[in-house]
Order: C-alpha cells, then structure tokens, then sequence
C-alpha cells in the first residue's frame, strides 16, 4: 500500500511525504526480502542500445518528459505536495552472446509510484506512451545501498551473486528513494521473487 511513514528513521523514504509500505519478511546481511501489496504506477518505455541506459539521454529526457507532462496534469492534477517514492526503471534481461548485447536495442520502463489518493482515483493518460500499470502482490529481493542509479549494475551484481541467479536471464529494477538535492541518496536493486521465498538460516 501507499501510505505515510509512522517511523521516518526506519524507512528510505526521507524526501517524500508518501512511500510504498511494505513488510519485511527477513533480512541477512547482503539483502532483504519483503511483501509488497498490489499498487498502481504511471509507466513509460523507453528504448536504448547503451549497455549503460542512464547515459543515452536521447531516450531518458522525452521518457521522463511524458511523465512530468502526466504528474503536471495534463491528465491528471497531482501537486508536488503530493510526490511519493519509490520511482523505479525495469532493467531487462541481457541475452545472448556479447556482441548482440552491444548491437541489440533493449527496452526499459520507467515508473512512478501514484500517490495514495490516486491509487483507486487515477485518470488514464492521454498520452499513448504512457499507461497505468499494476503490480500484483509480491514478494521482493532487495539490496538496499547509499547512492545513485549510476551504481545499479554493480549493486545488481552483487545482488543476483548473492542469489545464485544471472541478471543475463532475469529483469531487475533500478528503484531510486532520493530527490536530486539529496545529500544522502538511497537507493535499491529490487528481484522479484518466483512465488514466496524461504528465507535463508539465521546467520548468512
């Protein structure tokens, strides 16, 4: 659910007055594992053939364009009052051999959290390349860390490490908490879990 932070300390929600709650399940020492209740984002796509998506602004600046047009309401009127984190962009899977990886253009989705007021009261975009879109319930890998979106690839990798799993066969997110201003950025890499997960001995 969206909803406002009880406890400001112990969330990585300090520049918003909103955040998406979620229970948390276990935590070890390399990640965590939570349950997020279904909610509704504002998404984009964008296409790039960068290996480092944030770089290729010729795709991210008319991506994030459409959705300020949408936050600023010309679909919907959403004050700055009412901005709500996480915002996050879907890292797809990087398949095949390494050459097709340079040469292949990969598709990207960037989506912003709808506040809590607009969860259930949203309006349809005007805008064809931006939907609504819901995630279910789900249970979530997380590798929370202090930084920047710049630092996702390394962070994934430690992440998928820790897992056993290959970011060249499974999507991650690039979840971001922290305004531009911030002087404590939080970040996270999120994998979705197949199903609910077990959580690992106490220890590791």
């Amino acid at each position: 659910i969206v909803g406002y932070v009880l406890y400001p300390s112990e969330s990585p929600c300090t520049d918003t007055p909103e955040c998406l709650l979620f229970e948390l399940v276990c935590k070890t020492k390399d990640y965590e594992i939570r349950r997020y209740d279904s909610v509704n984002w504002v998404s984009t796509s964008f296409k790039t053939r960068a290996k480092v998506w944030w770089l290729d602004l010729m795709a991210l600046v008319p991506a994030f364009r459409r959705m300020k047009n949408y936050h600023n309401g010309k679909s919907v009127n959403i004050s700055t009052n009412a901005m709500v984190a996480p915002g996050m962009v879907k890292i797809p899977e990087r398949k095949g051999s390494w050459m097709s990886k340079l040469v292949n253009t990969q598709e990207y989705s960037l989506n912003f959290l709808l506040p809590s007021f607009h969860q259930s009261n949203y309006t349809e975009p005007t805008n064809k390349e931006v939907e609504i879109v819901t995630t279910p319930e789900m249970y979530v890998y997380v590798k929370p860390y202090k930084g920047w979106l710049n630092e996702d690839a390394t962070q994934a990798q430690l992440l998928f490490k820790s897992l056993g799993m290959s970011s060249d066969v499974t999507p991650h997110w690039a979840v971001a908490y922290s305004s531009p201003m911030s002087s404590k950025p939080h970040s996270e890499v999120w994998v979705i879990a197949d199903g609910k997960p077990t959580c690992p001995p106490s220890g590791k």
